[in-house]
């Protein structure tokens, strides 16, 4: 997408969509799922990164039987990621290159209070 028109226009869950398959890659997958990351698949390993920026997109990793633990609301901590930061950096930066500047922490505010985007470092 082009910076330009993402700058004049809020983000559609279509634009995110695209940008984060564009940008999720083996090198922002975690170690715990890269053996299973596959290209066809690449959502697969990033649940983690991906919630920071935008509630959860990689819903398709989960196969057929897989048990899921139920949801939770989880408040996000002060400050730098205590694990897989450089990969969310990594991540922030390729979306960053897909949709402009993506909002700081205290962003744009929605009735959620976090753009809708989640509250980016």
């Amino acid at each position: 997408m082009n910076r330009d028109a993402a700058a004049r226009r809020p983000w559609s869950l279509l634009d995110l969509d695209r940008a984060f398959r564009a940008c999720w890659a083996a090198d922002t997958c975690s170690p715990d799922d890269l053996p299973d990351w596959r290209p066809d698949n690449p959502s697969v390993g990033h649940c983690d990164i991906t919630t920071l920026v935008v509630n959860d997109l990689t819903l398709e990793q989960f196969q057929a039987g897989e048990a899921l633990s139920p949801p939770r609301t989880v408040t996000r901590p002060p400050g730098p990621l205590p694990r897989r930061h450089p990969e969310y950096e990594l991540l922030r930066a390729r979306l960053t290159e897909h949709l402009g500047p993506l909002p700081s922490a205290g962003g744009v505010q929605s009735p959620r209070g976090d753009g809708g985007r989640g509250e980016l470092p």
